[in-house]
């Protein structure tokens, strides 16, 4: 049994104290189970389990194609306003595409072979290798073979899933043409499916995350109305009256998780924790003021915030805002919070 061996940031294989496979190359990982990559810069070679070599580093190490935007970066993206969204993505991210098959925004990407191979393995338990004008397939049996005539001309490019679980997949050659250039429209659509205002269930949300927008395809008034105030649908005035602030799910799951060091997450407290963000929320945009004749911070009219889901007591005087403010760290909040929401009327 062979064992991954590191000296200097430089990797090989070894047996207990023997070296096997000295420690000179870029990256050593295991494939199938049954056989070990090696990588020395742009290229890459396969070994058998027991370190004798089956093919030397002239495979291509790198892989290119498109890389969903990750979790992070989508939550990022949508605390910006629609007004800076647009020129946040052409900073952050070069080259957006969309893609017919798939949900989200996708940029140009490069992979090294350790970090594709272990998720290009097929259902029938085969890894495919290519060169420059063969291909070798690796099984999970151990056996492996060379085809003088490989599947694709060249290495096909590759699909990155971000979203829980990672997952590579080819790009075939028919379905390339389901990628192109993310427009501004599409861009500022895909915002506002990140920010949908349409609340999902906790259930749901666990779930869903990002992974699924919460937003119906035939809902396109809220789209009109983002789209219209950045010059690209004809004019069509919306009445909106600012009264209750309602956060994108990426935003809310965000703040409950900050949430859960200091509250529990039954079911029964989701009133509480509503309450909590919602307090936080006034915090932080400034709604909340300090009233030196009762001493004690207050909420700003016409804003109302109820008290009674709130599980906290204080011995000998009434719970206060500051109380609630100090419990919960609601501070944390406040980067996730401080932005302009998106609002419905009563």
């Amino acid at each position: 049994m062979l064992d991954i061996l590191e000296i200097d940031e430089r990797f090989g294989l070894a047996r207990g104290e023997q070296v096997v496979i000295p420690a000179i190359y870029d990256a050593v990982w295991p494939l199938l189970d049954t056989f070990w990559g090696i990588r020395a810069g742009n290229v890459f070679g396969v070994l058998a389990a027991d370190g004798s070599e089956i093919c030397s580093c002239v495979l291509p190490a790198t892989n290119w194609g498109f890389a969903q935007l990750q979790v992070d970066q989508e939550l990022e993206a949508a605390l910006a306003t629609e007004s800076t969204f647009v020129n946040y993505l052409q900073t952050n991210f070069a080259g957006l595409q969309t893609c017919n098959s798939h949900e989200g925004l996708f940029q140009p990407a490069r992979w090294w072979a350790e970090t594709v191979t272990p998720h290009l393995v097929t259902e029938q338990g085969e890894l495919y290798l290519y060169s420059a004008d063969q291909c070798l397939v690796l099984s999970t049996s151990g056996s492996w073979s060379w085809l003088d005539e490989a599947p694709y001309p060249c290495v096909a490019p590759l699909l990155c899933v971000t979203h829980t679980p990672v997952a590579f997949t080819e790009i075939q050659p028919q379905e390339s043409r389901e990628f192109q250039d993310a427009d501004i429209r599409q861009m500022l659509y895909w915002h506002l499916r990140l920010t949908s205002t349409e609340e999902p269930t906790h259930e749901e949300a666990e779930s869903i995350w990002l992974r699924e927008p919460i937003f119906e395809n035939e809902n396109t008034a809220e789209l009109e109305e983002v789209l219209i105030s950045n010059g690209i649908a004809p004019a069509v005035r919306q009445d909106v009256s600012v009264e209750t602030p309602i956060l994108a799910p990426a935003v809310r799951l965000a703040c409950e998780k900050l949430l859960l060091p200091t509250i529990s997450a039954h079911e029964e407290s989701r009133a509480e924790v509503n309450q909590l963000i919602y307090l936080a929320w006034l915090w932080a945009n400034g709604f909340v003021h300090f009233d030196g004749a009762l001493h004690r911070h207050a909420v700003d009219t016409p804003y109302h915030f109820d008290m009674a889901p709130i599980n906290l007591e204080v011995h000998y005087r009434q719970t206060t805002l500051n109380d609630i403010y100090e419990k919960h760290k609601l501070g944390k909040l406040f980067p996730l919070l401080r932005t302009a929401p998106r609002t419905v009327s009563r």
